[in-house]
């Protein structure tokens, strides 16, 4: 039977159960916003791609205790159909994750936090980061939070998100915020996919290092203020959206991709609860500052 048809249970019956064995010999431990990740990978290449990949947010403390997830990286050999795979596939059954794409197949045990990556031979660096991102947007959920396309932004001690599909304007809003912080108090954490967690009395948005074109992520933080979702257009101007409208945009922008109903439940319940704590805007945009000026105008009233 083909492995779009039957999904998880075809890669199961390929690679067999989880096991304890770590087959890497090089580690490396991440921090995304106080959510921790060790990938153990099988050689020195691998290993040092990705700790240049991931070195604003690589973390040699111990005292805290076992990461949030240990995966043990590997590569298969053996006959791939890989073009039967799905593009990519999520689920969560009996407290573990699956995802399954044409070039990796991973799983970890959100119980123990342990798990593997398996991937075709000679596998790129950006499949890898592909399975990272996957992870962190489910690890995401259960500690209250979201990843969201968007890029994120701190001016003045406050943070922002810029969210929107491709081409919406994140890397241009991005550019043109690391050149305004040349002489403002403007600071860019991410221009892709940001993260947002409750801090215990509002939210935290937070850099990752899953940039975009500008490649720019930083391990830092920033109560958040505002959320704007970006239109291009030949005015500038933000139209406020009453909260039915923009937890509906959010889900829209929202990172997540199992197919797991308690799980799709917890996630709704986590960013109807966010937008409780923030504005949401319609913001039409020029690609030059102007933007800056009339959200300073918003927030100084």
């Amino acid at each position: 039977m083909e492995a779009k048809k039957i999904g998880v249970l075809y890669v199961l019956g390929f690679f067999g159960e989880l096991g304890e064995k770590c087959h890497g010999k090089y580690q490396l431990r991440m921090d995304v916003g106080g959510i921790t990740c060790t990938l153990i990978v099988p050689n020195e290449e691998q290993y040092a791609k990705l700790k240049e990949r991931y070195a604003n947010f690589l973390c040699d403390d111990q005292s805290r205790g076992a990461s949030d997830i240990t995966i043990d990286v590997f590569e298969r050999g053996g006959k791939w159909d890989i073009h039967s795979f799905p593009e990519i596939e999520v689920h969560y059954i009996d407290s573990r994750h699956y995802a399954l794409r044409w070039d990796f197949f991973s799983e970890f045990d959100a119980a123990t936090g342990k798990g593997r990556y398996i991937s075709i031979p000679n596998t790129n660096i950006l499949s890898i980061d592909a399975f990272v991102r996957i992870s962190y947007s489910l690890l995401a959920v259960s500690h209250g939070g979201f990843l969201i396309h968007s890029a994120s932004i701190v001016r003045n001690g406050g943070g922002y998100l810029f969210s929107g599909v491709s081409d919406a304007g994140k890397t241009t809003v991005s550019r043109i915020s690391l050149e305004e912080g040349r002489v403002n108090d403007t600071k860019v954490l991410t221009d892709e996919i940001s993260l947002v967690k409750p801090n215990g009395g509002g939210y935290n948005v937070y850099g990752t290092p899953f940039w975009g074109e500008l490649q720019h992520g930083l391990p830092e933080s920033s109560e958040l203020k505002g959320v704007m979702f970006l239109i291009k257009d030949d005015d500038v101007f933000l139209s406020k959206l009453a909260k039915k409208d923009a937890i509906k945009k959010l889900m829209l922008n929202v990172l997540f991709f199992a197919k797991d109903s308690a799980l799709s439940k917890k996630l709704f319940q986590n960013c109807f609860d966010a937008i409780m704590y923030f504005d949401c805007f319609d913001l039409h945009f020029l690609p030059d500052n102007s933007f800056w000026r009339c959200i300073d105008e918003q927030y100084s009233q």
